[in-house]
């Protein structure tokens, strides 16, 4: 197959992406627009002008250099970097004793596009395509923002080291409020436009980044070894429609829905391998923290499907998939996978994220109880009324960070 490219255009295949490409058009033929906005981002860093300067200079010449005038160069810089990033570590996991029995398999066509949901799907196609929705990259770099600055600084020295004590992380978090806040915007900006990078950006201490971004990077490049992993297995989703079945058709759905398991533990186990060898050699960390990485990535997409739920109207726990299994499962088996010859220590790390989790969840679910019954008295509307509408988000943030105040000084680096 030709080599790894990225490129919107490939999906004019599929119809129902037209309406997304023109947009995107017309936003990036709007080029000085585009830059302008970049060096308004970076002028709110504390970044020297020079520095500014010369990655302007460097964000130019990317965008002169893009295979189509479709691309956004920010993510095509970001995808060229994880599929290298993801081709290094199939390398390394091939060169290994673990990978002796892999054989190298080229890589499919990478792409993202305006997808509503939170998800990544691979095409079947002769010439496959994987698709990730842009909101994916906004929640890997907000939520692995929120989880590593949870962790209470330890400080012995020069030595920097962070606290997994359960009562620490608690009692940091009920102190010190406003990590439980940027989670809560994450979430409701997506609840509220499918948009996770509607929530407001921030940068963290420089001594939680290196934790913040193993996890980030951990995070996505999972979701792109997830996927490369079904195309490697030449796995074949069964789609299964319909509610009610004949005695005769039970059995045949069964055999389709296991299939359909199997396939998604397989390809969390070979991608997991996959990027805990990519991590391990970009970052050069501890094992556990590439592990972290993608649980994180598994809780965050059970937490996608809950606010799903709510939008809906429906139980936040319901689950009706018959192509993936309930996250539960797929907890237990990643467990399974990557602590039968670990230490104890991984296992521990991920019960603190487990605690985490959670902890934001409810802080999460508190808000949206307010938000629901101030919109319920006032406008006599339920929230799910009033999605898509910024006014309303806007208000919505207005509230979170009434209960949940932002620093007044944040070190920027």
């Amino acid at each position: 197959m030709a080599h790894t490219r990225i490129s919107p255009i490939d999906f004019l295949i599929h119809e129902q992406t037209k309406d997304m490409l023109d947009t995107e058009k017309r936003m990036l033929n709007d080029r000085d627009s585009y830059l302008r906005s970049i060096r308004e981002t970076l002028e709110k860093s504390s970044l020297p002008p020079h520095q500014i300067n010369r990655m302007m200079q460097d964000t130019e010449e990317e965008f002169d250099g893009l295979p189509t005038p479709y691309q956004n160069p920010g993510a095509y810089k970001l995808m060229m970097h994880l599929i290298n990033t993801l081709k290094q570590g199939l390398d390394s996991f091939v060169n290994s004793s673990d990978g002796s029995e892999v054989e190298w398999k080229e890589f499919p066509v990478f792409g993202t596009a305006s997808i509503r949901e939170v998800s990544a799907y691979i095409t079947n196609t002769a010439s496959p395509l994987i698709i990730l929705s842009n909101s994916i990259f906004g929640l890997a770099n907000q939520i692995s923002k929120a989880i590593a600055w949870a962790y209470p600084v330890v400080q012995a020295g020069k030595k920097l080291s962070y606290s997994t004590n359960v009562d620490e992380i608690k009692k940091r978090l009920d102190d010190f409020k406003e990590p439980s806040g940027r989670f809560a915007d994450l979430f409701f900006s997506y609840f509220m436009g499918y948009n996770t990078h509607a929530s407001e950006q921030y940068y963290l201490e420089k001594r939680y980044m290196d934790m913040q971004v193993t996890f980030r990077d951990s995070f996505e490049i999972f979701v792109l070894a997830h996927e490369y992993s079904h195309y490697y297995f030449e796995h074949e989703t069964f789609m299964i429609g319909g509610n009610e079945f004949s005695a005769e058709e039970v059995e045949g759905v069964k055999e389709k829905v296991i299939d359909n398991y199997f396939q998604e533990f397989e390809a969390d186990a070979f991608g997991a391998k996959l990027t805990i060898s990519a991590i391990q050699k970009k970052h050069d960390v501890d094992k556990t923290l590439a592990v972290a990485g993608v649980y994180l990535c598994l809780k965050s997409l059970e937490l996608i499907r809950r606010v799903n739920n709510l939008r809906d109207g429906k139980d936040e726990d319901h689950f009706d998939s018959m192509t993936h299994p309930p996250f539960e499962m797929r907890y237990e088996y990643f467990r399974e996978l990557v602590l039968e010859d670990d230490t104890e220590r991984t296992g521990s790390f991920l019960d603190t994220i487990d605690f985490i989790v959670d902890y934001y969840w409810a802080e999460f679910k508190s808000v949206y109880c307010l938000v629901e019954e101030r919109f319920k008295s006032r406008l006599d509307l339920q929230i799910r009324d009033l999605i898509g509408k910024e006014w309303v988000h806007k208000v919505i943030q207005g509230i979170i960070y009434d209960m949940y105040p932002k620093s007044i000084e944040i070190e920027r680096f």
